[in-house]
């Protein structure tokens, strides 16, 4: 069961929905899948608690021609929330037109080996949020 979408939804907390309202995912990411509890219908880069504010920025462009465009949504070294032991995300998810595949690249995520407070969820989730393909080991 297959849907098409026509817009997306950028978090700063390093996931897309394509769900209106599904909010931002404060303040850390979460294990998949989540059942009914927000957000669903998501690609998760990294989800965890970050804060452009702190550092860095999300760029969203669309390149190529119809049929075979590819969204690509980049987090450059968009920076934690947290201050005490702070980190940065970079990486891109990419969305295929036409061919509906999804691509994670994971440039990096550094973070303090004392911080352990934030758990940072790479993957796919349905917007029932029961159906998920979370990375092994993120």
């Amino acid at each position: 069961l297959c849907t098409n979408y026509t817009s997306i939804y950028v978090s700063t907390n390093g996931f897309i929905s394509f769900s209106s309202g599904m909010g931002s995912g404060c303040c850390t990411g979460g294990l998949m899948p989540t059942g009914l509890t927000n957000p669903s219908n998501l690609v998760a880069l990294a989800w965890t608690d970050l804060n452009t504010n702190n550092g860095g920025n999300i760029t969203v462009q669309t390149i190529g021609t119809s049929p075979n465009r590819v969204c690509v949504v980049t987090y450059s070294n968009v920076a934690s929330f947290n201050t005490t032991n702070p980190f940065t995300v970079n990486g891109q998810i990419k969305l295929f037109e036409t061919s509906n595949n999804i691509e994670l690249h994971f440039g990096s995520l550094v973070r303090s080996p004392a911080d352990v407070t934030y758990l940072t969820t790479e993957g796919l989730q349905d917007v029932t949020g029961t159906i998920a393909f979370p990375v092994p080991g993120r």
